[in-house]
């Protein structure tokens, strides 16, 4: 599951960060709404505009040089994405996309820094008949 921060709940969001216990339930401790989930298990966040339910396809283990696993990549399959009215708009051939101005997603960058998506441009793709 794969639930993407707004700004609006991000101090709620924040406190899923925590260093907490196995088995301690940090929706539940953010005060976040959980909401039941079409095709997985576990509950997306009622809060959150954009809800990508997945199913793990591979982790990778990443290891420093003394061989010592410090991370582990994660590759999910989106298998049902659920996006909110207020935050839904048309691509110019009217396909469903996010508008990414209304929706307004934070990033975890690292520690304690997050990062918003603001001075959006587009920049079209090169042409691939060349």
């Amino acid at each position: 599951m794969v639930n993407i921060i707004s700004e609006w709940f991000m101090e709620a969001a924040n406190h899923c960060c925590g260093a907490f216990d196995y088995g301690v339930n940090e929706m539940e401790l953010s005060g976040l709404t959980p909401v039941p989930s079409a095709k997985i298990a576990p509950p997306r966040v009622g809060e959150s505009a954009c809800q990508m339910e997945c199913v793990l396809r591979h982790t990778y283990d990443i290891k420093d040089a003394g061989g010592k696993v410090t991370t582990t990549i994660i590759i999910g399959q989106v298998v049902l994405m659920h996006i909110a009215d207020g935050v839904a708009g048309k691509s110019p051939s009217g396909k469903l996309i996010v508008d990414i101005e209304k929706y307004k997603p934070m990033s975890r960058l690292g520690g304690n820094i997050y990062g918003r998506a603001e001075g959006l441009f587009e920049l079209p793709r090169p042409d691939r008949k060349v």
